[in-house]
């Protein structure tokens, strides 16, 4: 029987054809889509700009939460602090610290943030900036990034504040939103490799010398799928490599790959909510209609890749890897899994 490595192989060489054929049709970054809950907020787009595809999203008039989703983000909560105690994360200690560095609190909403890059962090940017009394004009036409603008109205916590805020009573409504570490490594691989980012491209002629050994490099594409000229990018097992090196060599991770869990600390943060990606349209609205800020904002969804959705092609890249990888990404993700309760065995098969 051949090794697993070489079916996974074959398997990725399938899944590259049927990744060429879908970019021939336009579709948005958009994650695992939602369970049905798409129907209460009707989409338009309405402008496509930087490359980003910007849609409209028209609220419900009014948003109960169901008894099942309370009862869903209830049990996400209990889930998180109860494997943050058997994980012995639970407690702050010199290499368990709160990272506060990625929170925004507003205070007229008393609603507390913490972003994850690749996890709808574009969307809710716009959502806080809105609230921080950036029009909507200012907003699509800024040539700053969303992250900077908000910054000129957030100001990055302490931990000090952060723990202040949580404590706060009435408590503020603290979220942060996950998605599955493989969907956010391959979108991240997408968005600022393949597609050659600027801020990037100056590390990858180290990356294809250090792993030439794992292939060619790969020709580029652009955040809508078409070919870059004659530009190239290091391939996705060339790019895993690399951080898995960093990450064994005790090197900081870029903040879009890095652990969530790690990110955010959720074992020490306690947020009131979880929010994922893959349910984001339900637990959107709860956040939104709970803390009130429904009166405020024009919500949008932004997308920054604007062809194939990674949960379509994830397969495609993640068959790429060797196991010995597949299992070092497994190892390095291991909280964000077990705290957020996502699955890597539909990743293992790569011969359907």
């Amino acid at each position: 029987m051949a090794p697993r490595v070489t079916k996974r192989r074959l398997a990725s060489a399938l899944f590259l054809l049927l990744f060429l054929s879908l970019y021939m049709s336009q579709g948005e970054e958009s994650g695992i889509p939602s369970d049905g809950s798409l129907e209460m907020r009707r989409r338009m787009p309405v402008k496509k700009d930087r490359k980003d595809l910007i849609e409209s999203v028209t609220l419900p008039d009014r948003w109960n939460t169901s008894k099942a989703h309370l009862e869903e983000l209830n049990a996400r909560r209990q889930h998180v602090q109860e494997t943050c105690r058997k994980l012995g994360l639970d407690h702050p200690s010199p290499t368990n610290k709160l990272n506060a560095w990625e929170f925004l609190y507003n205070k007229e909403y008393n609603l507390l943030w913490c972003n994850v890059f690749k996890a709808a962090s574009s969307t809710w940017f716009w959502n806080f900036n809105l609230l921080a009394g950036y029009t909507e004009k200012q907003l699509v036409k800024a040539k700053a990034a969303p992250v900077e603008l908000a910054r000129k109205r957030y100001p990055r916590p302490t931990v000090d504040e952060v723990q202040e805020i949580m404590a706060n009573n009435p408590s503020p409504i603290s979220f942060m939103i996950t998605k599955h570490p493989f969907l956010r490594l391959v979108s991240a691989y997408r968005n600022k490799i393949l597609a050659g980012n600027a801020i990037y491209t100056p590390l990858f002629k180290k990356i294809y010398r250090k792993y030439k050994h794992l292939g060619p490099p790969v020709p580029r594409r652009m955040k809508d799928g078409s070919l870059a000229g004659t530009g190239i990018s290091p391939s996705f097992s060339q790019f895993v490599q690399y951080i898995l090196d960093k990450e064994a060599n005790g090197k900081s991770l870029d903040m879009h790959w890095i652990p969530q869990s790690r990110f955010c600390t959720p074992c020490l943060a306690n947020f009131s909510i979880y929010a994922k990606t893959e349910t984001l349209d339900e637990d959107g609205n709860h956040i939104i209609f709970s803390s009130g800020i429904n009166h405020v904002i024009k919500p949008k969804t932004i997308n920054r890749s604007v062809d194939v959705p990674t949960s379509k092609v994830a397969h495609v890249f993640i068959c790429q890897l060797s196991e010995q990888q597949f299992d070092a990404l497994v190892k390095l993700y291991q909280y964000d899994l077990q705290l957020f309760q996502y699955d890597v065995e539909p990743f293992r098969n790569c011969t359907t």
